[in-house]
């Protein structure tokens, strides 16, 4: 919507006009959000005094709009993964000898938590942020890419580890 002056303009409805004339407003412009076909937003810009909008002004605008609602998905994205995260942790904590690890397709550690690791001599900050292939330099960290291997592809893997006198069971889900 590019309106150069709400005063004249024949795409503003009469009430449109008066409650923009009275904020002050002479001159606008809004660009849609549509995702999927489907209006979720919009964002405006509003002047003064009646102008014409440059087409270099339009294009900016458009941008902004791209840019501000990457930057909003981002944000939701991010919550959404710390949600994710805190529940993971929270289920992990709640298995008595037990621990809860995601990893990503590079082998990376998103997520190390639970009572277990530190009974393999591990921490939260030795895992979270460095792959397997970092923290287990020995024949264990080609284990355990193998596993993950067959695990994402669609494998569910088990297997069990000795470790101080204690037999751990380990699953890892696809």
């Amino acid at each position: 919507l590019i309106v150069s002056e709400v005063a004249s303009s024949p795409v503003l409805a009469d009430e449109d006009e008066k409650i923009f004339t009275q904020l002050g407003i002479a001159s606008l412009m809004s660009v849609p959000i549509l995702k999927a076909g489907h209006w979720v937003a919009s964002l405006g810009v509003s002047h003064g005094i009646p102008r014409k909008w440059s087409e270099q002004e339009i294009d900016l605008l458009e941008e902004t709009v791209e840019r501000t609602w990457a930057s909003l998905e981002r944000a939701d994205t991010m919550e959404r993964l710390r949600a994710s995260e805190s529940l993971y942790r929270t289920i992990a904590r709640s298995i008595p000898g037990g621990g809860v690890y995601v990893v990503d397709r590079d082998t990376r550690y998103l997520v190390a938590e639970g009572p277990v690791t530190e009974m393999f001599g591990l921490s939260r900050q030795m895992l979270e942020g460095h792959t397997v292939s970092e923290v287990f330099t020995d024949e264990r960290g080609g284990r355990m890419e193998d596993r993950l291997g067959r695990a994402f592809s669609g494998e569910t893997v088990d297997f069990e580890t000795a470790h101080n006198g204690r037999v751990f069971w380990t699953q890892m889900a696809p």
